[in-house]
Formats: structure tokens, sequence, C-alpha cells
């Protein structure tokens, strides 16, 4: 259920999952399959971060759209609201829209 839901309601209720257009295929993607790395092969802007003390949140501008993002606050990069950031998309099975 949590990997290949039957609907959006499904995905959002069992793990918080938003839409997403990726390259002309809409996808459900949830904070932890976004990889914030300097060689990730998408770039976005860091809209706003939030500190919740073990993780952090990450908003992120990309293609008009906004994305979500959780990462360990221990390892979190040194980036500022408004700067640009690199990430790539971490799907199921390894399969990435190109």
């Amino acid at each position: 259920v949590y990997f290949e839901p039957t609907n959006e309601f499904v995905a959002d209720f069992i793990g918080n999952a938003f839409p997403v257009s990726v390259d002309g295929k809409r996808l459900l993607l949830r904070s932890d399959q976004i990889r914030i790395a300097d060689n990730g092969d998408r770039r976005g802007v860091l809209l706003r971060r939030n500190f919740l003390g073990a993780a952090v949140h990450w908003v992120i501008q990309w293609e008009g759209q906004r994305l979500q993002a959780a990462l360990p606050s221990a390892s979190e990069p040194n980036a500022r609201a408004g700067q640009e950031v690199r990430f790539s998309f971490v799907l199921p099975h390894g399969q990435l829209p190109r």
C-alpha cells in the first residue's frame, strides 16, 4: 500500500504523498523520495526550511511546483531561502523518469 497506493487519497493518508508532474507524467511523491545532493540531476530554489530537531523539512520550488523534502538535520547542507539547490528523485524499484 505504501509504494503502490490505489489512489491519491490512500497515498496521502498513508504517507503524506503529494502530486508532481515529472517529464509529462503525474507522480505521487513523498518527502523521503527527494534527495538533496550537490550532484543532483535537478535544480530548484529553496523556499523555506523547517527545523524539527532530528529532521529538517525543505520546501523547494521546481518547474512551477512545490516539493517537500525531508532530511536528517545532522546532514543538512548549508543553504538559505532563495538559494538554488540540487536534488534527485528516488522512486520505488530505482526507476526514475528522465
